[in-house]
């Protein structure tokens, strides 16, 4: 039977599914976004400023179904009612559908989803036993590929996806742990949930590490690519930006053969990413050699409640914005641009090779 996957609502929290579609176990997608966003009958890349998928978004959620077996409901943001997905939700079991929906959207229904709950697979954040005993931190003996970032929504995970395609399609084995709720879709697995639990840093950064150690034991990869979330140091005194927690963990856990950093547009200018590369360097001892710009402007509302808002640029754009900041200190790429992307990766696993990978 033809195996077809339907995201709704499709948005940017999705966009890396598409442009990564030979990592999905499905012939093929179909996207659909509320028709009031604007995205209908325009290519999904409308929705991250990328190279063109060839993929079109739709607003209409029943024609669709009727061509696809597996619907895979999302959280994007609250202008969806509760009450619109479990009346989508229940269509879709009613015709028997496989319906998954990730562990965010299962936060926002609450309650709302409990009557139809057995009839839904619910994705969940990797959740491994952590032994909290050891105090040692054991070798990881791969080469580890770490992707950091300035903050939400700078295409660390699709970094994640490109690195992952372009190893397996060179025929290396690949452990992975990655940024979003749905990485068992793309064939590997989440950050750990103990990193987001309430327990000690220390803690974290031993069961990682062993967590690590086993999966390597087990998985026994050629590369091990990691993601890390949120940003690496505050954004500003209002707004802290998870005081860079998780990347100082992460880091902890395992030191990295490869560090890529992704900032935001309006992050790139020589003396900036300079200085960016020397903090990381001392806080995290990751030395970047490569920087991805993002196809996101982080824009700051300064009002008494300050917040993020983001404006996606086109890639064009960003490759004409990367022309402007020669420099030997590292190399710089855009990751939704195929050619740009792939001219990294190549650059990153020559560098392993060179290093007996």
């Amino acid at each position: 039977m033809y195996n077809k996957l339907l995201i709704f609502p499709f948005g940017k929290n999705t966009s890396p599914i598409v442009r990564n579609l030979s990592l999905l176990n499905y012939d093929s997608v179909s996207l659909v976004s509320p028709k009031s966003w604007g995205f209908a009958g325009k290519d999904a890349c409308i929705v991250d400023g990328g190279d063109f998928t060839e993929v079109k978004v739709s607003y209409d959620f029943e024609e669709e179904l009727k061509s696809c077996n597996n619907i895979l409901f999302v959280f994007e943001n609250e202008n969806i009612t509760i009450q619109s997905y479990i009346d989508k939700i229940q269509k879709c079991i009613k015709i028997n559908k496989k319906v998954f929906i990730t562990p965010e959207l299962r936060e926002f229904l609450n309650d709302s989803i409990n009557a139809i709950y057995d009839n839904i697979t619910v994705l969940k954040w990797n959740n491994p036993k952590a032994n909290f005993s050891f105090s040692e931190i054991l070798p990881i003996e791969v080469p580890v590929i770490i992707v950091l970032g300035s903050g939400d929504n700078c295409n660390k995970f699709d970094i994640q996806l490109s690195l992952r395609k372009y190893f397996r399609q060179n025929d290396y084995i690949v452990s992975q742990l990655g940024t979003k709720s749905y990485c068992e879709l793309m064939g590997f697995k989440a950050l750990p949930k103990f990193l987001f639990e309430n327990i000690s840093l220390d803690s974290k950064i031993i069961a990682l590490n062993h967590y690590m150690y086993d999966l390597v034991k087990e998985e026994s990869p050629d590369v091990f690519i990691l993601g890390v979330p949120g940003g690496v140091m505050p954004y500003s005194a209002e707004i802290p930006n998870g005081f860079g927690e998780l990347a100082f963990i992460i880091t902890n856990a395992v030191k990295p053969d490869i560090a890529i950093y992704s900032t935001y547009t309006n992050g790139v200018d020589l003396d900036s990413l300079r200085e960016m590369k020397k903090r990381i360097r001392y806080k995290y001892d990751s030395d970047i050699e490569f920087i991805n710009v993002a196809n996101s402007r982080i824009l700051v509302n300064n009002d008494a409640n300050p917040f993020f808002e983001y404006r996606t640029i086109d890639s064009n754009n960003i490759l004409n914005k990367i022309n402007t900041v020669p420099t030997s200190d590292f190399t710089m790429f855009n990751v939704l641009n195929e050619t740009s992307s792939n001219l990294v990766n190549e650059k990153i696993l020559e560098s392993l090779t060179n290093n007996n990978l």
